[in-house]
């Protein structure tokens, strides 16, 4: 039979087992709190994490942990303390014990001051966590408020707007889907990209929401302006048509030869804005009304009476600037003289280096302002090339004045009396 043992030995056998399950306790805790730690900076900030190493420091750490773990757990079987009734074996366990704690409690240690020595990095997740949180946020209210925008166009009766909807809900929803299922994995970047896309989604389908009921509301006023405006336009054709036969009578081909055709030309703009009315109409009269539609039709027409007034209004435009500058031609050339000296000016009182091409520029912009007037001395003067010409010839020299503007400057002193130019 074996001697008993003592009971001093088992209970410092005990004890050792107690210093050796708290020191796993501890090591396990810091292990799992710094893997998660570096977990989440890994997942927020791939990046940074990438150029400072920080995950690689710690899986070497990771791992000589893991291997003391598994050691850990090899010596706990091979001294069951319950099953040891001799003081030799006891000892042993105790000394095993007191040797593998020490190694947890040193990885212990190890751990928290990695996790101390790289506090300042680690909790820069904690911006990352609270940006995520923020667009996930904005992005469910942004799904919200296309969902709401449809139930306001159904609630209003525009039924038929909504697959104008559906169709903004279709380019929105993968980006829906990404924000549902975002992970920090994807990076931070994926998920702000999708937010995005879903604010503009939800900003014109809010925009809709708003603004079609009251074009809605009124359209069938536009349409009887609309029909006001096709009237008028087809009574004013006859004072175009007066006007036009002036500018024959008084003035050479070149002079009219653009505004030509006033009744062919604004006939196709109104059958154009008279087929879109009808087509309102049509769709007016109809039980379920595609009220997109119908605000596109009212817009073509406008666009329509826009170009037949502008193609009727010419004529009468032309003659009256045309008999304005044959009455005093010299008016409109001073406003040319006047902006080749201005520029002239800036020219010689503000030297730059290259200024000489900018000088020649202008040279021959006086020789075609010169050759514009002398176009009025024959017998059947084109009044409006001359005034083309000369509004070219102001452009020119704006873009000559640019020019000379972005030269370097030569150096020197400002010569005296050198004055400001007018813009």
């Amino acid at each position: 039979m074996a001697p008993r043992v003592p009971d001093s030995v088992r209970e410092a056998a005990q004890s050792a087992r107690d210093r050796l399950q708290e020191a796993f306790r501890r090591a396990d805790f810091a292990q799992r709190n710094v893997e998660a730690m570096v977990g989440s900076y890994t997942a927020y900030l791939p990046e940074r994490a990438a150029r400072n190493g920080l995950p690689a420091r710690f899986a070497e750490i990771d791992a000589r942990v893991t291997a003391l773990v598994q050691h850990y757990l090899a010596v706990l079987d091979r001294f069951p303390l319950a099953d040891l009734d001799r003081s030799r074996e006891l000892r042993e366990a105790q000394d095993a014990f007191v040797a593998v704690a020490a190694q947890l409690e040193a990885a212990a240690d190890e751990l928290d001051r990695f996790a101390v020595d790289h506090d300042a990095e680690l909790t820069r997740i904690g911006e990352q966590v609270a940006r995520a949180r923020g667009l996930r946020t904005e992005g469910e209210q942004a799904v919200r408020a296309i969902a709401d925008a449809a139930d306001r166009l159904r609630d209003a009766g525009l039924d038929a707007a909504l697959p104008e909807l559906r169709e903004l809900l279709a380019g929105g929803r993968a980006s829906a889907r990404r924000v549902a299922d975002w992970t920090p994995a994807v990076g931070i970047d994926t998920l702000a990209a999708a937010v995005a896309e879903l604010r503009v989604v939800a900003a014109r389908a809010s925009a809709l929401a708003e603004e079609l009921p009251a074009k809605v509301a009124q359209a069938r006023q536009r349409r009887a302006s609309l029909a006001t405006r096709v009237e008028a336009v087809t009574s004013r054709r006859d004072r175009a048509a007066a006007d036009l036969a002036t500018l024959r009578r008084e003035y050479s081909l070149g002079n009219w030869r653009d505004v030509d055709g006033v009744e062919e030309r604004s006939e196709i703009e109104l059958v154009r804005a008279r087929t879109a009315l009808h087509e309102v109409d049509t769709l007016l009269a109809a039980t379920s009304v595609d009220w997109t539609r119908v605000l596109g039709l009212l817009e073509a027409a406008r666009e329509a009476l826009g170009r037949a007034d502008a193609v009727v209004d010419a004529p009468g435009e032309r003659l009256r600037e045309l008999r304005a500058f044959r009455e005093d031609p010299e008016a409109v050339f001073a406003r040319g003289r006047f902006a080749l000296r201005d520029a002239q000016m800036l020219v010689v009182h503000t030297p730059r280096r290259g200024a000489e091409s900018v000088a020649g520029a202008r040279d021959a912009l006086a020789r075609r302002l010169d050759a514009a007037r002398s176009t009025l001395r024959t017998v059947h003067p084109d009044y409006r090339a001359a005034l083309v010409e000369v509004a070219a010839i102001q452009d020119d020299v704006k873009a000559q004045v640019a020019r000379f503007r972005a030269l370097p400057p030569a150096g020197g002193r400002r010569q005296p009396g050198a004055r400001g130019v007018r813009g």
